[in-house]
């Protein structure tokens, strides 16, 4: 029983990482309060022609607020948070693509991210009035410069330019200057800094353990660097159609 329950724990990781899932589930009570729950919602009409030169600015805007932990969306993962707002239901597809790919990347390497990011700040995490929002940009940017081989200067500059207008109350100047400073060095040191860190940090303690009840250090290690592997997972597309599953058992 224990054997199956790593298993579905890796395959259910393995889902809530690809880039490329797509899941179509009714979003109800139930599926918010789930961790791993999805919503793929139809696009809805827009003007395309406000969007469309706002790429890179509203996609990063999206993906920054998917990022920030509130008391109400902590219980719900970043992914879950940026597909149930109506300001990405309504952006244009290239947009929805770049800010989940923004947001996936970043949750699936948070571990990392976090690592580097304490050795580039004098406290991390943040704390303060706008700890939350600060996290959230410094955990962007650094995933844009690491992984996603954006530009250390454009990452900066984009993501310090959605700091700044992210919220109804302007972010004091010596928080925007704190978070480009780190950005900053994150672009200067953080190739030799990453090289410090481990894949197995990108996974929970309580899964980690249990890998490693089951199978062992070395098979554990083998486990997690196929499964961050991206590019073993770029050709996977996997769909789920619950409607389709109900309807063959109302069948039956």
């Amino acid at each position: 029983m224990r054997v199956l329950g790593i298993v579905g724990a890796l395959i259910a990781i393995t889902i809530h990482h690809s880039l490329c899932l797509q899941i179509n589930i009714p979003l109800t009570a139930n599926a918010n309060k789930s961790r791993h729950s999805y919503l793929l919602a139809q696009p809805t009409t827009t003007n395309t022609d406000t969007i469309k030169h706002q790429h890179s600015t509203s996609s990063r805007q999206l993906a920054l607020q998917a990022l920030i932990e509130t008391p109400k969306s902590k219980d719900l993962n970043p992914v879950t948070r940026l597909e149930s707002t109506i300001t990405f239901l309504q952006a244009d597809k290239r947009d929805r693509a770049f800010a989940r790919n923004l947001v996936s990347t970043t949750s699936r390497r948070l571990g990392q991210i976090d690592a580097v990011l304490s050795k580039c700040c004098d406290t991390y995490p943040p704390t303060g009035k706008f700890s939350s929002i600060v996290q959230a940009c410094l955990r962007l940017g650094t995933a844009q410069i690491l992984f996603l081989n954006t530009p250390s200067f454009a990452a900066v500059k984009e993501t310090i330019d959605e700091l700044k207008k992210s919220q109804k109350v302007p972010i004091p100047v010596p928080v925007i200057k704190f978070c480009n400073a780190v950005l900053r060095r994150v672009g200067r040191e953080g190739e030799e800094l990453l090289k410090e860190t481990s894949l197995i940090q990108n996974l929970s303690p309580f899964l980690y353990d249990g890998l490693i009840n089951a199978y062992g250090e070395e098979k554990t290690h083998q486990i997690v660097h196929q499964l961050m592997d991206d590019t073993s997972h770029s050709k996977v597309d996997l769909s789920i159609n619950m409607y389709g599953l109900q309807g063959e058992e109302r069948e039956q």
